[in-house]
């Protein structure tokens, strides 16, 4: 990410600078939109075109680099091809290291593994954009993502932006509008929009279509963005293909969220059971509450559990699809104090065909995704357990929300 000069002085202070909103960290719990906010569902429809990007420096002696984001543009013959903001994968003024030209690259399905990207020869300099190539990996599924013009979003039209941290695939949740063009460079302004590092490259969007690509955090709380239009030009340019960007369906099998958007019930009351698109979603413990005021985004479901509980609340549920066979691929988790033990167990046909069992740090207040390490497997029933550890103070809540399904 690029910084101006003032707010380089903030970042050697070790403060994260929220543009033009608050000040956070990666631990700060995220403040959601209300539930069915547009450009926040846009985000959350898009992140699997987004990946990491993890640059390397050519001597093992030089500054660690920047890790940055970026995403999708185009698929050609199982190949790849990712834009993100130039001084992520090449050496810039504010981090002159020499880089290597096959940076590393995460997919959210493929969180925690990464692939091995070819950094491409051409780039636009003046506008700071690059491209990566890599292999296609398997059980990835990439949204096409619509494009709009800058004089097609109307002023103060809401903004949001995926990014990749420590913590995630991030959308943001903060407000965040569009605030014109910058005279000077011609890039796009949006204001309060978060972009900590980790946010160059990664794409900003509106309730309907991709707008831009990060570049910069700058001055009076604005940051800056390339628009995607100049973005595509540039690939069509060099002969790279651009097939994501537009209508279109998925690239591959699409998938159902199950948001718990449709569930019924003030909150804080008894879950009892919640159906969509033919999943059905059902508590084994009366213990499951609607949480109607949180979620990623609300609603989501949840329990309490009480500190010093022997032994360790664990509670569960179970997604079935009439019969039917279906495939788990991930899900959110949440807790508000604690560690996250879980355990996926895979059904099919009355016998175990997988079970998955993990530990998610300290959320402190915000979602999780986990990936399911089987999501290739074909099950009928999935059982999601999901414990309190006795380590944290008072009665905790812990949920989750999105369970990732496909046919």
């Amino acid at each position: 990410m690029r910084w101006s000069a003032r707010q380089a002085v903030s970042f050697t202070c070790a403060c994260v600078l929220l543009l033009g909103v608050t000040q956070t960290s990666a631990q700060t719990p995220r403040v959601n939109f209300p539930s069915g906010n547009p450009a926040y569902d846009n985000g959350m429809r898009f992140r699997e075109n987004v990946v990491r990007i993890i640059p390397h420096a050519v001597e093992p002696a030089g500054s660690e680099p920047f890790r940055g984001s970026g995403f999708v543009i185009g698929e050609r013959d199982g190949w790849v091809y990712i834009a993100t903001a130039g001084h992520v994968v090449w050496p810039s003024a504010d981090n002159p290291t020499p880089l290597s030209g096959s940076p590393d690259v995460e997919f959210l399905q493929g969180r925690g593994s990464a692939v091995v990207a070819e950094r491409l020869a051409t780039r636009l300099v003046n506008d700071d954009v690059a491209v990566l190539r890599v292999r296609m990996p398997p059980l990835v599924k990439l949204a096409r993502m619509p494009t709009i013009a800058p004089a097609d979003v109307s002023p103060l039209a809401q903004l949001t932006n995926v990014r990749v941290d420590d913590q995630g695939w991030q959308v943001s949740a903060l407000p965040a509008v569009y605030r014109g063009v910058d005279t000077a460079t011609g890039w796009l302004q949006a204001e309060g929009l978060p972009t900590p590092p980790g946010s160059s490259g990664g794409p900003v969007l509106t309730a309907t279509a991709v707008l831009g690509l990060v570049i910069e955090g700058g001055d009076v709380g604005l940051s800056r963005m390339l628009r995607i239009g100049r973005v595509k030009e540039a690939f069509e340019g060099w002969g790279y293909p651009t097939n994501m960007l537009g209508e279109g369906p998925l690239l591959n099998p699409s998938e159902t969220i199950i948001d718990f958007s449709g569930v019924t019930g003030a909150d804080r009351s008894p879950f009892e059971t919640y159906t969509m698109a033919g999943l059905t979603v059902a508590p084994r413990s009366s213990d499951w509450l609607i949480g109607k005021g949180y979620g990623n985004p609300a609603p989501y479901i949840f329990f309490v559990a009480s500190q010093g509980a022997t032994p360790a609340t664990t509670i569960s549920v179970v997604v079935t699809a009439g019969g039917a066979p279906f495939r788990f691929r991930a899900l959110d988790l949440y807790s508000s104090t604690t560690r996250i033990p879980y355990v996926f167990v895979g059904i099919r046909q009355g016998s175990t065909v997988f079970q998955t069992a993990g530990i998610v740090p300290n959320t402190f207040g915000a979602f999780a995704t986990v990936d399911n390490p089987n999501a290739d497997t074909s099950i009928d029933s999935l059982e999601i357990r999901i414990s309190r550890e006795n380590n944290g103070p008072g009665n905790n809540p812990i949920g989750l929300d999105n369970i990732i399904i496909g046919k």
